[in-house]
């Protein structure tokens, strides 16, 4: 199963300690009152899985209370004619547009993209699911593109560190867009009658 890691705490309180005498574990604990225990090979595992899942923990508490559905680096690839110029940004993304700051300490965004009609493409390592993405070197990538309809459209370009990333932006940002389209139908003459009822 998936643990919904937001809201949660990871530890090794003292109870699960004595009810697991002479074994390695540690608790996850949920806000709805319930936890997971872990067990781990070694002290060393459990280390780095508690230090790992507790940052994951506090990136994502933190994107709840700015308001972000997903927030991390990427790299912004920005092309003009053949020149191509990277830059690690901090993305972020909330119900109404993805912002990318110049760093995650940043308090104004550097761009700000709007998701109505917008069109995300991933682009793919090895090319399957979408156009391959190489460096200069030649080495395969992952990441994906924010882009309008038009010709002269501006494409937005963004290289993530694993294709499962890309991949978890690419669908953050598609959900995010589906929402937005429901809260626009969801807004016409109708709903106030549907709140009363």
């Amino acid at each position: 199963g998936v643990v919904e890691l937001r809201g949660c705490s990871c530890e090794i309180p003292k109870e699960v300690k004595q009810q697991n005498k002479g074994r390695i574990s540690f608790c996850i604990s949920t806000p709805f009152a319930r936890d997971y225990l872990f067990l781990c090979e070694s002290d060393e595992d459990r280390q780095e899985w508690v230090k790992e899942i507790s940052s994951q923990i506090e990136m994502l508490n933190a994107c709840a209370e700015q308001g972000w559905l997903k927030e991390g680096w990427l790299e912004r690839v920005d092309k003009s004619w053949k020149r191509e110029k990277r830059s690690l940004k901090w993305w972020t993304l909330d119900s109404h547009a993805v912002r990318i700051f110049d760093s995650d300490e940043a308090s104004t965004p550097e761009q700000t993209i709007d998701l109505s009609g917008l069109q995300v493409r991933v682009l793919s390592r090895g090319g399957d699911d979408g156009p391959e993405l190489t460096s200069s070197t030649g080495a395969a990538e992952a990441g994906f593109t924010l882009s309008r309809s038009g010709k002269s459209a501006p494409v937005t370009m963004a290289v993530a560190a694993t294709e499962q990333e890309a991949r978890d932006w690419a669908d953050a940002i598609s959900q995010a867009k589906a929402q937005l389209r429901v809260g626009v139908k969801g807004s016409g003459g109708n709903t106030s009658e549907k709140g009363t009822g």
